[in-house]
């Protein structure tokens, strides 16, 4: 794309072709690399030959900051919606996280045209569903753009659209603006002698001699960010200083300003997003950084490109897991490696053992694990109001979904299931023991590796092949110890007939004859083998002759060449309890049940949900549809928000005990994550919300939903910070080393998120349901609207 003035832009081809498909009313999947202009062609189509409302949604809330900064600068009409904060949401063109527009979009009253920059997150594990129901459930009459430079099958992307009734042009573009050359960390070090220095200050040195900087660094972890930044700052120490305003060295911090003045600088969720915004960034994109470390997790949400890029790892944590990096998410990294108009290459800086760029890959894309249910039972709900079969339209919404396989929500089995339980309320039920030492209902067996299952050895729950006694139960061979560690069979495979000569046992050649291949029939001859025939024809057979065993050891003795076999992968019949353990021959009991059908009785000391394998069970048993499958109240409650935090706000409001004005606060619980728990300023941390779910839902894990019975993003203690924040505290009150001001911020934003997102949700005739939403409303008109022109809010983000 030439430039001949400051605002003339000329579109290169395929900006041309894509405007054109979509001036001819057609929906585009457009897919081009990160810094060719993807977002060009929104703006040369907005500007010159859009007429309606559109509204272009990013990833993250940072995202969605720069965007509406950068068009309310050109003097545009926009306005912006990311949660925790609207401003001006009636404006021809408003920029959102895709979450805040998914209710318009299931009720029909969405814009005239969708933009979903970055659609690749409908393969997200967190985020996935909302995006696929995004563009399931738009209209015909909506536009659709969709942005990526990291899908591999946009072709099938855009069949998915044809097969949803829409006219869909893939236009595609490979070349990068600015090449990107991969070059290796040793290569750049060979002869350096920078004295004093570690790997980190000598590697950065040569960097910046070489004019490769300004240089990007993925790091995983903050604290890691923090420590490469200083070793970084400590060798440029003899390097004239950058003169930085007061002020803004007072805002950095002592840690931040030091390396500031240095060149170099770390960012990370812990610091502010003025810290964030206003300083690293607009340094970063002002030339005026040498280095900055940025963790893994913040990779999509970084709002400037380098010279150099290095990932100096390949895993990162989430949610309290750890996670390998895709090659996607590693595409997107390496992209941000030169700077389009500066720089006539990148480079993407590879370290030993560590991502290096040709790992680098577009990802093949495929839905989320889970469905969306609050989709579901919207679409259900909304069908039912009007008077249609609300069963078909769920049934019609499922066909719509990213995959050609049909998607079966288990009404049927789910209604064959009632009927059987509607027969006898009061019976005998089989109980058994799981992984927490609590009684839950016996589940349907289910088939796992040996390797993942657990056995109960009388006092504790131990891996089944670090107990004799469990390996014994398979009752095939004797038990042995491997030399691998642990228990496994060994069984005698052959005797020896000659000196070096072995004939195999006549019960294994039985079994041999229907798999064995030609070429290996002379090893199980009557005549015999050697060991190192044996080794080489035979053991390959012994996964499958005895259910995924494998040799790891062969012995010679009492006549007779014995294996000891590793079983780690062979199959076993478990019981999943409620925490997704696979159980091997569980404790049972029997326990009389009365009533056992009315699951509001139940407590919160098992899991009931694991008792259920399709959908439609799943949502009877949460009490989210009644026995005709038709939205309860909760159902209709919990259909509102996204993920599990539905089914904690919905629980609350069932507990009349449960304050509303309590409620207000404990939702900040919600998104806090696991790190407030550990602060040492919280000597109260509330529980209420979390014991209130495992007493609705029992101590169950549901992919995208629940982990131990309470939403997986569920952090206690946020929700007396915000109290008192509420009451007059500062943020820094509470730093503490596990919580930074940062973190306390983005704490604060989640729950002004889902504070703005209740006073924003449709009337519903439940009393205190719109008890706590007249209070939402009351502390929505308060904080919203007043930060305008200032970088708001923390990377990611569900709304």
């Amino acid at each position: 794309m030439e430039e001949f003035s400051q605002n003339v832009k000329i579109p290169d081809l395929w900006q041309q072709e894509a405007v054109g498909a979509l001036c001819r009313g057609c929906d585009v999947v457009l897919h081009a690399p990160t810094g060719a202009g993807k977002t060009y062609v929104f703006e040369l189509f907005y500007t010159r030959y859009f007429k309606g409302n559109a509204v272009y949604t990013v990833p993250t809330r940072a995202l969605a900051n720069d965007k509406f900064r950068e068009w309310r600068a050109l003097g545009w009409n926009v306005g912006i919606a990311t949660g925790d904060y609207s401003f001006n949401t009636s404006a021809p063109l408003v920029v959102a996280t895709l979450e805040t527009q998914k209710s318009r979009i299931l009720e029909g009253r969405c814009a005239d045209l969708i933009v979903i920059d970055e659609y690749q997150l409908i393969s997200d594990f967190r985020r996935g569903a909302n995006y696929e129901v995004a563009v399931a459930a738009a209209g015909k009459d909506v536009q659709l753009l969709l942005l990526s430079g990291s899908v591999a099958n946009r072709l099938e992307v855009a069949a998915w659209l044809e097969r949803l009734g829409r006219r869909a042009v893939l236009v595609e573009h490979g070349e990068r603006p600015v090449p990107l050359e991969e070059v290796f960390s040793e290569a750049i070090l060979k002869g350096v002698s920078f004295k004093g220095m570690g790997f980190w200050g000598r590697l950065a040195r040569k960097i910046s001699s070489l004019e490769m900087t300004p240089l990007l660094i993925f790091a995983p972890k903050r604290i890691e960010a923090e420590i490469i930044a200083s070793k970084i700052a400590e060798a440029f120490k003899n390097e004239p200083m950058l003169e930085i305003p007061r002020q803004k060295l007072s805002m950095a911090g002592r840690k931040l300003g030091g390396l500031l003045k240095r060149g170099v600088a770390f960012h990370h969720s812990g610091l502010s997003a003025h810290q964030r915004c206003d300083l690293v960034e607009d340094m970063a994109k002002s030339g005026r950084l040498k280095v900055v470390v940025a963790t893994t997790g913040l990779g999509a949400g970084v709002n400037f490109s380098m010279r150099s890029v290095i990932v100096a790892d390949g895993e990162y944590e989430a949610l309290g897991k750890v996670y390998k990096l895709r090659p996607d998410e590693l595409l997107q990294m390496y992209g941000r490696a030169g700077r389009r108009g500066l720089d006539k290459s990148g480079y993407a800086i590879c370290l030993p053992s560590k991502p290096r760029f040709s790992e680098a890959k577009e990802i093949v894309l495929s839905r989320a694990k889970f469905l969306d249910w609050g989709a579901f039972l919207r679409i259900m709900d909304i069908a039912a109001s009007e008077g249609k079969d609300h069963v078909l339209a769920a049934k019609n919404f499922a066909k719509r979904l990213f995959t050609e396989d049909k998607t079966d929500l288990g009404f049927e089995s789910a209604k064959r299931n009632l009927s059987r339980q509607k027969l006898s309320l009061d019976g005998i039920r089989i109980e058994m023991q799981n992984s927490d030492f609590l009684w839950q209902r016996r589940t349907p067996t289910s088939t796992c590796a040996l390797k993942d299952a657990l056995f109960f050895d009388g006092k504790k729950w131990r891996n089944f092949l670090d107990v004799k006694k469990a390996v014994s139960l398979l009752k095939t061979g004797a038990v042995c110890e491997l030399p691998s560690g642990g228990y496994g069979v060994e069984i005698r495979i052959a005797s020896e007939i000659s000196d070096g000569i072995f004939r195999l046992n006549k019960s294994l050649v039985s079994k041999l004859k229907p798999i064995l291949k030609n070429e290996d029939r002379a090893a199980v001859s009557k005549s015999g083998a050697t060991l190192k025939t044996l080794r080489r024809r035979f053991l390959k057979y012994l996964p499958d002759l005895f259910s995924g065993a494998f040799a790891e050891f062969l012995e010679i003795k009492n006549g007779g060449l014995f294996a000891k076999l590793s079983v780690r992968n062979c199959a076993a019949k478990t019981f999943k309890d409620g925490a997704g353990k696979n159980l091997f021959n569980p404790p049972m009991r029997e326990v009389l049940v009365k009533n056992a059908y009315d699951f509001d009785a139940l407590s919160g000391g098992g899991d009931f949900a694991g008792t259920a394998s399709t959908v439609a069970e799943l949502w009877l048993k949460f009490g989210l549809v009644d026995e005709h499958f038709k939205p309860t109240m909760r159902g209709r409650i919990f259909s509102l928000f996204n993920s599990g935090e539905g089914l904690a706000v919905a629980a609350a409001l069932e507990d009349k005990s449960y304050g509303i004005g309590e409620i207000f606060y404990d939702i900040a619980n919600l998104r806090a994550g696991a790190r407030f728990g550990l602060s040492s300023k919280i000597r109260s941390p509330s529980s209420r919300l979390a014991d209130i779910c495992r007493i609705k839902y029992g101590i169950c894990d549901i992919d995208g939903y629940l982990h131990k019975g309470i939403p997986a993003g569920y952090g206690e203690g946020a929700s007396e910070i915000m109290r008192k924040i509420a009451g007059g505290a500062s943020f820094a009150d509470f730093e503490d080393e596990f919580l930074h001001k940062g973190d306390i911020e983005r704490a604060h934003l989640e729950w002004l998120s889902i504070i703005n997102h209740i006073a924003e949700c449709p009337h519903l005739e439940d009393g205190r349901f719109l008890e706590l939403k007249k209070m939402c409303e009351s502390s929505s008109s308060k904080t919203n609207g007043k930060r305008i022109g200032t970088c708001i809010g923390a990377q990611g983000g569900a709304y």
